[in-house]
């Protein structure tokens, strides 16, 4: 079973009624938020806000969602410190990373990729953990959130496709 998703997560206070208006999906998790995202939706958002641009900085295979569009959105529903995390995984093999951001500016740490143009970022794990995630005694940071059970966040945004 594949495992491809975008999200966001924050231990941040979100504003609802602003989540609400961008039709953002939230889920809860051990005191985070997740926030399920869809290329169709952040490519409807960036285009309705007039921030849309083809050489912005794209993150995420084959789901990818806009990096400016996701700042405004984040900005305007109250997030100041957030992961960005995607993965394409089919049996086992595939890739994943995640991206830190704080007040609107990316966080660089140690291990950094910047080679793989859809992927870029540090290990989901290391971003999960500068956010202030825990991990278990017997789990990583992906599965003390549960990430592991969120295959997919596109039959929330199918809306989206013919927009």
């Amino acid at each position: 079973m594949p495992h491809s998703i975008v999200a966001i997560i924050t231990k941040d206070k979100i504003d609802k009624e602003r989540a609400e208006y961008y039709d953002l999906i939230l889920f809860s998790e051990n005191n985070f938020t997740v926030i399920g995202l869809s290329g169709s939706h952040s490519e409807y958002w960036a285009k309705k806000l007039n921030i849309y641009d083809d050489y912005s900085d794209f993150f995420g295979y084959p789901d990818g969602v806009f990096i400016n569009i996701t700042l405004k959105m984040t900005e305007d529903i109250g997030i100041k410190k957030f992961a960005l995390v995607a993965t394409d995984y089919f049996g086992g093999l595939g890739t994943q990373a995640g991206r830190i951001f704080e007040n609107g500016n990316e966080i660089f740490l140690d291990g950094y990729n910047d080679q793989e143009p859809l992927f870029k970022g540090t290990s989901i794990n290391i971003a999960l953990k500068y956010i202030g995630v825990k991990r278990g005694k017997k789990s990583d940071e992906f599965d003390t959130i549960n990430l592991s059970k969120y295959r997919s966040f596109e039959k929330y945004y199918i809306k989206y496709d013919n927009e």
